[in-house]
């Protein structure tokens, strides 16, 4: 039998009526849901106790439709430290003194605009590698920030250096959620791949050895495969708006 969408609506759901319909394109759309499941599901979070000290979340482009709601979530209903990856001092602010989601911030943006006025090169290899040393740079400078040594939980939405970087700054038993990889939406996958170019996929994985080590889990995922367990989530994201 073919599925649509009036077989799988759950006409009883209960969503407090004081929050407006608008509500329904954001937190409790796919959205908001791809964020439940991907860090819920996914990466698994657990609550800090006497025991344990609060996990580390890192998120990237963490001022997202996504990625918001990732730190909010991270922050507010589990306790973790929040890391944010994001493109502009702007969403920085955002993340850490608007939503205050955030324990600490990378603006990505202006550290690859630093990388590309002091380069001596145009390659795109070359490139890619003097970025990666550099995001590791601010990885290092954030972590002691919040005097945290590793990351427990990476909520992936870019791909590309990004990703491969936060590799080799995971912890034990770290899990690893890939939710997208705009880093390389739009290359040109026509074109053949040299030896002295990155990959046009955006899952480059430099340390991707690292995961055998650590005991880490990588997953992709995508919010349909979660489409039966929609109506348990909005409940949860509704009361925690």
């Amino acid at each position: 039998k073919i599925e649509t969408w009036s077989d799988l609506c759950d006409d009883n759901q209960q969503i407090p009526r004081e929050l407006p319909l608008t509500i329904h394109l954001s937190i409790l759309g796919t959205t908001g849901l791809t964020a439940y499941f991907g860090f819920i599901r996914v990466g698994c979070p657990r609550l800090p106790s006497k025991s344990k000290p609060p996990e580390v979340v890192l998120v990237n482009a963490a001022a997202g439709a996504v990625g918001s709601v990732v730190c909010q979530i991270a922050k507010n209903v589990y306790g973790c430290k929040v890391i944010g990856v994001t493109g502009s001092d702007a969403k920085c602010r955002l993340l850490k003194d608007g939503l205050n989601c955030c324990d600490a911030v990378i603006n990505y943006r202006e550290m690859e605009n630093e990388v590309s006025r002091n380069a001596q090169t145009s390659d795109p290899a070359e490139l890619f590698a003097l970025k990666s040393i550099e995001f590791q740079k601010q990885l290092r400078k954030v972590l002691k920030e919040i005097d945290s040594k590793g990351l427990d939980i990476v909520f992936d939405n870019v791909g590309g250096y990004q990703l491969n970087e936060c590799l080799s700054r995971l912890n034990y038993f770290a899990r690893v959620a890939i939710c997208g990889a705009i880093s390389g939406y739009n290359n040109d996958l026509t074109k053949q791949q040299s030896g002295n170019t990155v990959s046009q996929t955006g899952l480059y994985m430099k340390h991707g050895m690292a995961i055998i080590s650590l005991r880490a889990k990588i997953q992709g995922f995508i919010v349909l495969d979660y489409i039966k367990e929609w109506s348990h989530a909005k409940k949860d994201l509704a009361r925690w708006v």
